[in-house]
């Protein structure tokens, strides 16, 4: 038995698009901290616990340009910082840089808990969760529309089944945001072999950045090339030359002891316990909804350990399943079987 909380098709003005080292689209931990606003808001009475979610991204348009063709791309700012009193009015007052986006996102929030009610609490009870999420902000953007919220279950195998095809057919055409970390894993060791200095941030840069090669124009009569020949620029191929895989940043790690309520000065709540942590980066993948065979393997979950403060996904796809994926004929008019 299983019930899941749909957000469905929530439009987002202005959300923060950088994320640690990367940018263009929010951080996991931004999605999860809404649905937890969300649980907190709801409050003991309705009885409801968030175990995770997936994130479904429909549409997004980044406020960025590029000044000249070649040139690097650019985030668009404005002026409008707040006024202290040093200021000058007659002085051009500074840009604090930031990188906005619009985009539109669904969620698929899991219950930890099953909710039992009639047609009308359960009517109530989406009723309040939509304007709920109104009033929230989603990674620090404004929730313009959301286009319906829906309270979803499933009581056996068979109802799971059916279930899956009506997420499908109402989050197409949308793609989900998959935990990669493996890729990460696999190539870090098999870089280790070839060159036993590198450091997992180097396995990491080689899925996230753009690397070029040059390769020499050889003519069949040289035995060697020299330094006269001409060579062509070509773009490296990732390590998994399959996939639209992107890098992400997944949570945090701990870089000092935690310190008690109010020995840290400036904090944003002096009343708790502070630590200073840094950004955790992984590689996720982005895969069409329509791929999509499990619908817990898509739930993005909290991990805590010692140190760590993590966003996985438990059940993780292996090579053969995704070789199985890339070479099956996948028929769309199965999403509307139902």
């Amino acid at each position: 038995m299983s019930q899941y909380l749909l957000l469905n098709r929530l439009q987002v003005q202005n959300a923060n698009c950088i994320s640690g080292f990367t940018w263009g689209f929010p951080a996991i931990t931004h999605f999860l901290g809404f649905m937890h606003n969300i649980q907190r808001k709801l409050g003991k009475s309705t009885g409801l616990a968030f175990e995770g979610c997936a994130v479904v991204c429909h549409e997004f348009h980044t406020h960025t340009h590029q000044p000249l063709p070649g040139r690097d791309i650019e985030f668009v700012q404005s002026k409008n910082p707040p006024y202290i009193k040093k200021h000058k009015k007659d002085e051009t007052p500074p840009i604090i840089e930031e990188g906005r986006m619009n985009m539109t996102v669904s969620l698929v929030i899991k219950l930890e808990n099953m909710w039992m009610g009639t047609n009308e609490d359960k009517v109530a009870l989406e009723q309040r969760i939509y304007k709920l999420c109104q009033f929230g902000r989603l990674a620090g953007g404004t929730v313009l529309h959301i286009d319906k919220v829906g309270l979803l279950g499933a009581r056996s195998d068979e109802e799971e089944a059916t279930l899956l095809k009506q997420l499908k057919r109402r989050l197409v055409p949308g793609y989900v945001l998959m935990d990669r970390s493996h890729y990460l894993e696999a190539h870090y060791q098999n870089l280790k072999k070839q060159q036993p200095n590198a450091e997992l941030l180097d396995a990491w840069l080689d899925f996230s950045a753009l690397k070029y090669q040059a390769v020499l124009k050889v003519e069949d009569s040289q035995n060697s090339p020299t330094e006269k020949d001409d060579a062509n620029w070509v773009m490296c191929e990732k390590p998994v030359p399959t996939g639209w895989l992107v890098p992400m940043m997944v949570g945090y790690r701990a870089i000092s002891p935690v310190y008690e309520a109010g020995e840290v000065k400036h904090a944003r709540d002096e009343t708790i316990p502070a630590c200073f942590v840094e950004s955790v980066h992984s590689i996720g993948e982005w895969l069409s909804c329509h791929r999509i065979r499990d619908i817990d393997s898509m739930i993005w979950r909290y991990a805590t350990k010692d140190a760590w403060y993590l966003c996985q996904q438990q059940s993780k796809s292996s090579e053969s399943d995704l070789d199985e994926l890339s070479s099956e004929n996948l028929a769309f008019e199965e999403l509307f079987a139902i």
